[in-house]
Formats: C-alpha cells, sequence, structure tokens
C-alpha cells in the first residue's frame, strides 16, 4: 500500500473516531474555538498525490491556510511515455471571511493564492555499447529526466461548512491564476490531457477539501 493510501485510511479512521465520540457526548461548542483546520484534498489521489492543508485563523475574519503536496507514480498513465514522475506543490491561501471567522468558523471566503510547483519527469532509456578489443557488446541504461517549475498567482472564491457535532468540515472553492514558467524545458513534455499545467497563462482552479477542526 502506497503511502498516500496510508496517510488516506489513517485520516479516515481519525474522522470516523471522532464523530462516534461525538455521538455519545455533548461537546460543550462554547469552549470550542475551531481556529485549526486540518484538512486533505480527496482529488490529489487520482493524480497519486498527497495533499495537506493546515487553516489558522489569525484575525477575526482572516485565516491563513497552508498547502503542501506530494505526487509520485511509476509509470502513470497519463505520461506514458515516461517510467515515472514525483513533484511538489506549496501553496498559500490568505483567506477573507464574510462572517467572522471566530463566531461562525465557516461560511463564504475571498482569497488570494501564492502557488509553487515542481516536477521532475523520468525514462529510463537502453542502448548498446562496444568495448574492449576484440570489441564486446555491452547494454547500458541511462535515466533521462526532465524537470519543470512555475510560480502562480490568483484569486478564487469558495465556501467552507463545519458541523459542530462532529467537527467536520468541507470546504469547495473556484478560481483563476495566471501561470508563470520558473525554467526552460521541452514544452509538450508535461501536457495532460487538454491543458499543460506548466505553461504559460491563464487557467481555471477549483478544488475540494475534507478535514477536521481543533482548537
Amino acid at each position: 500500500m502506497t503511502t498516500q493510501k496510508h496517510v488516506f485510511f489513517l485520516f479516515l479512521l481519525l474522522f470516523i473516531s471522532q464523530l462516534a465520540h461525538s455521538q455519545t457526548v455533548v461537546m460543550d461548542t462554547s469552549k470550542f474555538s475551531g481556529k485549526m483546520i486540518l484538512s486533505l484534498n480527496p482529488l490529489a489521489f487520482f493524480g497519486n498525490g498527497l495533499e495537506l492543508n493546515f487553516e489558522r485563523k489569525v484575525k477575526n475574519n482572516l485565516t491563513l491556510r497552508y498547502t503542501v503536496g506530494y505526487y509520485l507514480a511509476e509509470k502513470p498513465f497519463y505520461y506514458e511515455f515516461y517510467n515515472g514522475f514525483n513533484g511538489l506543490k506549496i501553496e498559500i491561501q490568505p483567506r477573507f471571511y464574510v462572517r467572522r471567522f471566530d463566531k461562525s468558523r465557516k461560511g463564504t471566503y475571498f482569497s488570494p493564492y501564492f502557488q509553487y510547483k515542481h516536477i521532475n519527469l523520468y525514462k529510463d532509456i537502453s542502448y548498446l555499447i562496444y568495448t574492449g578489443n576484440p570489441p564486446e557488446e555491452r547494454s547500458v541504461t541511462e535515466r533521462n529526466n526532465t524537470f519543470a517549475s512555475t510560480a502562480a498567482l490568483g484569486f478564487l472564491v469558495g465556501t467552507q461548512h463545519l458541523s459542530l457535532a462532529s467537527r467536520f468540515t468541507i470546504d469547495v472553492f473556484i478560481g483563476s491564476g495566471f501561470v508563470i514558467p520558473l525554467n526552460q524545458y521541452e514544452r509538450n513534455v508535461p501536457h495532460l490531457f487538454l491543458i499543460n499545467p506548466y505553461e504559460q497563462g491563464i487557467f481555471f482552479k477549483a478544488g475540494t477539501s475534507i478535514g477536521l477542526a481543533f482548537n
């Protein structure tokens, strides 16, 4: 079982245990601030990745959310000409809530975001060489790496809802942004179906996350 799946099932187990506990214990919500939220992005699993978020209250209507993601796969179907890849994603969202976060801990928010992404695609290339006298044939395999990095800046709007009984949160957002490549690479290399997430330009952004709130 991959590391991503281990973390996912651990997070799911934590949520189920918290939900079961909330059904038997009446929580004093007046003492629950919910000023910290730990969540994950389930859509990342479809791309062989794991993305975790940490959101913390800064002021009454302002929170900061940090996202760290790591992607890892061998023989991915969406990069069929490569043997595998690994990637890193870092994102910061200052979220401005329409309602006071310390009272509602949920609702509509607006947020600029700053993102950095890096990917390493690799494939193994085999060829024959001849050495010695008389020459002898020998097979050699080398790993060819291709890197791509981008910075992105954009704006999004979303809504987050929290259950006081279970402390379970669900978050959905949409937005857009501008991508700036940070290095030179073959433009067709990291291309996916219809889009190239490492190509310069304007792109659409949407996502969802599930999590738990803590004091």
